[in-house]
């Protein structure tokens, strides 16, 4: 049992890194980092990802002192930035952040994205309801919705300019109204052959 203990120890004090706390929209966000060499703008390009605000958009304050200006640039290391705020607590370096767009608030895409979510499963249900068994009138006439319904949805995602998590909600959901497309040209053709 000793050697199990002295393992678990080792491994404990042997961490380093960053743990960023972004206060945002009134919610605590966790951002983990696993090096020592955190700069300015990988926590930027963290908050974009993970928070879906853009980096031109952010505005993050540490200590009452906002990071903009050469002296924050993105190759600036964080240690740097934070000026001696960073509580360290067995190797992990711990800072609080707070962000706040620029420019005024950030429009929240979520809504819209769910909205948008709700759509595309609307056509995997139009999609699942055509059979090659139906009337070549019926085949036709849900081939027709579903088309429409697909190029709907495609324009709207095309047209949401989004970022980090978000932007990869709408990669996904482009990514699966193409298979529909597959799909439903597979299902076109095994119709005519019929």
């Amino acid at each position: 049992h000793i050697y199990t203990y002295t393992a678990t120890f080792v491994a404990v004090f042997s961490m380093v890194g960053y743990a960023i706390h972004v206060q945002y929209r009134g919610e605590k966000h966790d951002l983990n980092f696993d090096t020592d060499d955190l700069t300015v703008g990988q926590v930027k390009d963290a908050i974009e990802q993970n928070l879906s605000v853009p980096k031109s958009a952010q505005q993050i304050i540490c200590a009452g002192r906002k990071w903009v200006g050469i002296a924050f640039s993105d190759d600036t290391p964080v240690a740097d930035a934070a000026r001696g705020k960073c509580k360290e607590v067995m190797g992990v370096k711990s800072l609080t952040l707070m962000l706040t767009p620029m420019g005024g608030a950030i429009v929240d895409k979520t809504p819209e994205l769910a909205k948008i979510e709700e759509e595309v499963s609307q056509i995997r249900k139009e999609l699942d309801s055509l059979t090659t068994s139906s009337s070549p009138e019926m085949f036709s006439k849900g081939e027709k919705l579903v088309i429409d319904l697909m190029s709907k949805a495609s324009i709207k995602l095309d047209d949401l300019q989004l970022v980090g998590a978000e932007r990869d909600r709408k990669k996904a959901m482009l990514r699966e109204i193409e298979q529909m497309e597959e799909e439903l040209l597979k299902l076109k053709a095994a119709a005519k052959s019929t």
